[in-house]
């Protein structure tokens, strides 16, 4: 046993380290009377496929954290006909499982949640209507805002492809209004590059969607934080149309595409990372406070007169999010050790605890600002999302989703949460540390983002004057399926350890592993001596005793 004397808050606190692997202890000071912030809609999913909106299983998984908002793509090159005027409302590709386009937003509307429609117009995939002339991109200078539909280029700086835009997505929005379908979300550009106009291509495929429904949700073309968003989408398009056509602006970001990682060798064609790239992981991990921070700048941009002019007030949807955006999908590295778990062969980066980690530190970062709407965590079966489609077409739910649960369930943390102030003598990042106002107490959320564990003491203020229990939940490698990479020999990706048959593991994360003693000091309550492990979510609920 190790004792050290450091100083914590201007006095001298004696601090016994358990072990050579608990890191000193951190004082953390919570005032439940003093609210920081609201928590914005949280939890929410794109559409895959493969029976992730149809499975009566997989519909449960997603209930059962609350999903409220689910994105799926209006791909163009199918919903587009051989000429225009002609649509194809009813389209089916392989993954839809026979449900045409039009029943699958309806279906997302019977399983409870709110849909976001996103017009595939991207700059790295070919999804534009067959009849459309030019490329995807104008990396070349030959995009397809340049000519006009008889093929030649345009003359002017408007093609009447714009216009022709413009009536796609108003005979989209009205094919909906004639189902009895109006105020619908509809994100205008699923994704391009820089250097397209995007101000102009939003502007026109959001006149079509007002035109044919003035209820409708328009949400902005999807954007990156710090790039794309401010100076490509926000300020020209402010600038030239005001705010009128825009409710809310859609941001995507995954940690995977920070510059600075790709210094330190990760390359993003061609890695496929694992658990065991620690020098890639912990890179991603200091990453999640970004979000926040991009979220500040971009609202401060919206509030701003000088920029927003008719001081509508815009919204905010991250509409894609997620550690890592390379899909190790039949490429994962044969597990030379298997069935037992190797961290080399350990990619579900997103879904792993790794993933419950990451993700919850984005949500709780964003929470405790509190001033975005609405985050969609990217949802695939195999890589991204909350549900796998297991053997006999089961769905076992990803580590990730027990960790959206634990913060529902037991931290609290949902739509509308009061977040209340937390602070501490950390100066780093690796220790996080958030409270949410409970009825009869106060949830406390500590996020460790280092392979080293921490002490914890804390103090929490302006809790009634009465006894209080408090139990302690843990999340971490230790408490949920490990990823079982693929056999040798195998062709297979492999599953989570018990796939698809039990989630003994996963709810150990749900279940309470101890109670935490707890004192009078200062007139404040104190917990002391809380343990938290390396890489994990600690959740301490603090409550009024029987």
């Amino acid at each position: 046993m190790k004792t050290l004397f450091i100083i914590l808050a201007g006095s001298l606190t004696l601090c016994t380290c358990l072990s050579a692997s608990v890191n000193n202890t951190i004082r953390v000071d919570v005032d439940t009377l003093v609210q920081i912030s609201t928590a914005p809609d949280l939890y929410n999913v794109g559409y895959n496929g493969w029976g992730d909106i149809t499975s009566p299983v997989a519909i449960r998984h997603l209930n059962g954290v609350n999903v409220k908002y689910c994105r799926i793509i209006a791909e163009l090159s199918k919903l587009c006909g051989d000429k225009p005027g002609d649509y194809n409302w009813d389209y089916i590709t392989p993954p839809d499982v026979g449900l045409g386009f039009t029943n699958r937003v309806k279906k997302i509307i019977s399983n409870g949640w709110i849909p976001i429609i996103a017009f595939s117009l991207h700059s790295g995939t070919p999804d534009l209507p067959k009849w459309f002339h030019g490329e995807n991109n104008d990396l070349s200078g030959k995009a397809w805002f340049r000519y006009n539909l008889d093929g030649n280029m345009a003359q002017d700086d408007i093609s009447d492809q714009y216009t022709a835009l413009s009536e796609i997505t108003n005979a989209a929005v009205k094919h909906f209004a004639d189902n009895g379908l109006t105020g619908l979300h509809w994100e205008t550009i699923y994704e391009m590059g820089p250097e397209m106009p995007i101000a102009d291509i939003h502007y026109y495929a959001a006149k079509g969607i007002r035109d044919a429904d003035k209820t409708a949700k328009i949400i902005g073309p999807a954007t990156w934080p710090g790039w794309s968003v401010e100076e490509r989408f926000v300020k020209p398009f402010l600038s030239k149309y005001d705010a009128d056509l825009v409710d809310y602006v859609s941001v995507h970001w995954y940690a995977s595409n920070d510059q600075d990682l790709w210094a330190k060798g990760f390359d993003p064609a061609e890695t496929i990372m694992t658990m065991k790239d620690r020098v890639f992981t912990e890179h991603m991990l200091s990453k999640t406070p970004d979000f926040a921070e991009w979220t500040r700048t971009l609202r401060d941009m919206l509030d701003n007169p000088d920029i927003n002019k008719s001081g509508k007030h815009i919204g905010i949807m991250y509409t894609e999010f997620d550690a890592v955006a390379q899909s190790p999908y039949e490429k994962n590295p044969e597990n030379p050790i298997w069935p037992n778990y190797d961290e080399g062969s350990d990619c579900y980066i997103n879904t792993n605890y790794y993933g419950g980690v990451w993700c919850a530190s984005v949500l709780c970062n964003m929470a405790a600002y509190g001033k975005a709407d609405v985050f969609c965590k990217f949802n695939t079966r195999n890589y991204y999302g909350l549900i796998e489609n297991g053997k006999n077409k089961n769905f076992y739910r990803t580590p990730v989703w027990f960790a959206w649960k634990l913060l529902q369930d037991k931290a609290g943390l949902n739509s509308g949460a009061e977040m209340v102030k937390s602070t501490s003598d950390n100066s780093g990042t690796v220790l996080e540390h958030y409270a949410v106002k409970a009825d009869d107490g106060v949830n406390l959320i500590f996020i460790n983002k280092s392979q080293s564990a921490f002490m914890v003491d804390a103090f929490v203020s302006g809790l009634n004057d009465c006894s209080h229990s408090a139990e302690k939940y843990i999340f971490n490698q230790e408490r949920t399926a490990a990823f079982i990479g693929r056999k040798p020999g195998s062709k297979l990706e492999g599953q989570f350890e018990g796939a698809p048959y039990t989630d003994i593991k996963n709810n150990m994360s749900l279940k309470p592993i101890a109670d935490v003693k707890t004192s009078s000091y200062d007139g404040k309550l104190l917990l002391s001596d809380i343990e938290c492990p390396k890489i994990s979510v600690v959740v301490i609920r603090i409550k009024e005793a029987n």
